[in-house]
Order: structure tokens, then C-alpha cells, then sequence
């Protein structure tokens, strides 16, 4: 009997006794690693003051934790009292250099300080640079000329409840959604619909409302334009007179026109940003809203 056929023999004879043959097992594979997210740049203001011979003078740095790409170019606008006053150049600080992450600049500009003014920087006014965070690259002060005392007093727009949809226009009844939340409409909670004869929907349009605070400690002296998104689709925009109290609590209404489907309704406090406030960073709420039943 020649080694080919003992084997074959050994082999029936483990299976016929119901002994299983397994192999060795396989090595592991280390997991396959994730495309790596592409890591992104994130100017801020860090300070504003009065700099030397009463200039504006600020800082800025880059959070992120990109670089930024080569051969960058980006400016910062700078407001006196809400009025764009003009623009000063990223790309040439006084000092230091926003490039890596955690790069830090200075800017000494231009503009005077003469007079008590409410003083913002707005960096990457033009969007020129895509970023981890598109909503922190401003920052507003009350600054004197140097060697006066300033005040840091001023006003903060915000929303802390959400929104109500349906009922009458002006808010009388309807149901309520947090920001952030979701909320389900139908015709029935509509207030004006136009049909054909028929009765196919042509549109549904709902009553709204939302709370607006100025959470700050400073009044809202100046108009200013609050705006609601679908998309790229402005849906509703409003100009707020002034004055609105330091603490006080309103509300807006308004009147939307929703097709069938899952929208994203984004608000904008003070969208163009004419308003110098303490915090710029709590302006924006979202909430979404699926719309069914027989509108179209």
C-alpha cells in the first residue's frame, strides 16, 4: 500500500467515526481602516480691542484642525455701530500667521477708534474658505479710544422655546416642536388651501410662530432682517424694528407655503448681521417638517 492510499484510508476512517477534519485557521486580517475625514480649517476672532494710537486692532486664529490650502486668500469685514466701515486683508497680519492649525494673527488696521462704538469683526466675509465651522467667525466689543473706559454692554439674540405650526395666522392654537425636533402637518392643519375643482391641492399654506430673547444686556437699537431657509430657497423673511429690551421675550408669525415632503427649515436671527451682539453663535435653529395628506 503506497502513502497516497494510507492517507486516503486515515481519512475515512476519521470521518466514518465522526471525527470532523477542520483546517487551520485562517490569520486575521487587520480591519480595513476608513478613508480618513478631510480635516478642515476654522478662523475665529479671539479678541477685539483699541490698539495702539486708537486703532481697531483684533485677533484671529485658526481652531481648526486643517491647514490652510496653499495660496489661500480671505478678508475680514469690520462694522462700527452695525455700518460696514471697510475690509482689511487675512493674508497680510501684523504678526503671526493663520496658516497651520492653531495659528494665531494680529491685525492692526486702519480704522480709528474716536468715539464709543460698538465694534465687530467678521472673518472670511466672502466665504472664500470652506471650513470645519461656518458659524463663529465673528466677534463684537464696545471699545473707547484707548485710555477711556469702554463698556461691555450689549445685546444677544436668541430663541429658546422653538416653533408652532397650524392654527389661525397669529399663532391662536396650532401644535408645538422644539428646535431641532420633527413635526408631521397635513391640510388639516392649514390654514388656506387652494384647490381645483376637483379638489386636487394646488398648494397649503400653515400659520407659524417663533420666540425670539435678547438675552443680553444691552437693548436692539437698530432694525434688522430675520430669514427662514428651505434649502437654498429663502421661505420667509421680516424686518424687526427696533427697540427691543435687554431681557425681553417676543415672538414673530408668519405664514409659510410647504409643498408634500420632508423639509428643513432653517432660521437666521438677524441674518445680515448688522447687530453687534456678546454671543453671534446662538442665532441659528433648525427644526424639520414632514408635510402629507392631500397638499401637493
Amino acid at each position: 500500500m503506497n502513502t497516497h492510499t494510507k492517507l486516503i484510508l486515515a481519512s475515512a476512517l476519521l470521518l466514518g467515526s465522526g471525527t470532523a477534519l477542520t483546517a487551520e485557521p485562517l490569520p486575521k486580517l487587520p480591519a480595513p481602516t476608513p478613508a480618513m475625514a478631510q480635516k478642515l480649517p476654522d478662523l475665529v476672532v479671539k479678541d477685539v480691542r483699541c490698539g495702539p494710537g486708537s486703532k481697531l486692532e483684533f485677533t484671529a486664529m485658526n481652531v481648526g484642525p486643517g491647514a490652510l490650502p496653499a495660496g489661500w486668500r480671505a478678508t475680514a469685514d469690520v462694522y462700527f455701530d452695525g455700518a460696514r466701515v471697510g475690509f482689511i486683508d487675512l493674508g497680510r497680519p501684523t504678526s503671526g500667521d493663520l496658516t497651520p492649525p492653531g495659528g494665531t494673527a494680529r491685525y492692526l488696521t486702519s480704522f480709528d477708534i474716536t468715539r464709543p462704538v460698538t465694534a465687530k469683526v467678521l472673518v472670511d466675509a466672502t466665504n472664500s474658505l470652506r471650513e470645519s465651522n461656518e458659524g463663529n467667525n465673528s466677534l463684537g466689543a464696545m471699545l473707547s479710544p484707548c485710555g477711556q473706559p469702554a463698556t461691555s454692554a450689549l445685546p444677544d439674540l436668541t430663541s429658546k422655546r422653538g416653533m408652532m405650526f397650524g392654527g389661525t395666522p397669529g399663532g391662536a392654537g396650532g401644535r408645538f416642536v422644539a428646535w431641532n425636533g420633527s413635526i408631521n402637518l397635513t391640510e388639516a392643519d392649514s390654514y388656506e388651501r387652494s384647490t381645483s375643482a376637483s379638489g386636487t391641492s394646488y398648494y397649503c399654506r400653515f400659520a407659524a410662530n417663533f420666540d425670539v430673547v435678547n438675552a443680553g444686556v444691552a437693548p436692539v437699537s437698530r432694525a434688522y432682517i430675520d430669514r427662514i431657509r428651505r434649502g437654498a430657497i429663502v421661505a420667509w423673511w421680516a424686518t424687526l424694528p427696533p427697540p427691543f429690551d435687554a431681557g425681553a421675550t417676543g415672538s414673530a408669525s408668519l405664514a409659510l407655503t410647504l409643498p408634500a415632503g420632508t423639509h428643513q427649515l432653517n432660521l437666521s436671527l438677524d441674518d445680515d448681521r448688522v447687530i453687534t451682539e456678546s454671543n453671534e453663535g446662538n442665532n441659528s435653529f433648525t427644526v424639520f417638517v414632514t408635510v402629507g395628506g392631500t397638499c401637493p
